[in-house]
């Protein structure tokens, strides 16, 4: 597992319920590697490079969740390009940054500039 553009990996096993688990230790990633020698990869990172580092640098989908809308399965299938569906949500209200479904932050809605941002107003550290 690495991420985009990085010279260095981490060796990872999926499990059969397709949990990544990580496996430990650094691989350089060579085009020229020897392919099904797991061994010919392995290397010892460079001082600089650790799982943080490499982990810090994966790409991470953040979603902003404005709130909820109930709506009926008919209207849901009825639903075309252009169509809006309301979320009474306005410029300074809250909303929930979630990564995996898990809220990481809570911050109000603003304009940037005519577009939607989110001013971050509080870390969410742990949520069960």
């Amino acid at each position: 597992m690495a991420p985009p553009a990085s010279e260095l990996g981490v060796w990872v096993d999926l499990a059969p319920d397709g949990a990544v688990v990580l496996r430990g230790g650094c691989a350089e990633l060579r085009a020229d590697a020897e392919l099904g020698s797991a061994d010919s990869m392995a290397t010892d990172p460079p001082p600089q490079a650790s799982l943080e580092s490499l982990v810090a640098e994966a790409p991470v989908v953040v979603r902003v969740e404005l709130g909820t809308v109930s709506i009926n399965a008919g209207a849901v299938a009825s639903l075309q390009p252009g169509d809006v569906i309301e979320t009474g949500q306005r410029v300074g209200q809250p909303v929930t940054l979630r990564v995996a479904g898990r809220a990481i932050a809570r911050g109000d809605l603003v304009d940037v500039e005519g577009e939607l941002g989110v001013r971050i107003r509080e870390i969410v550290r742990s949520e069960p």
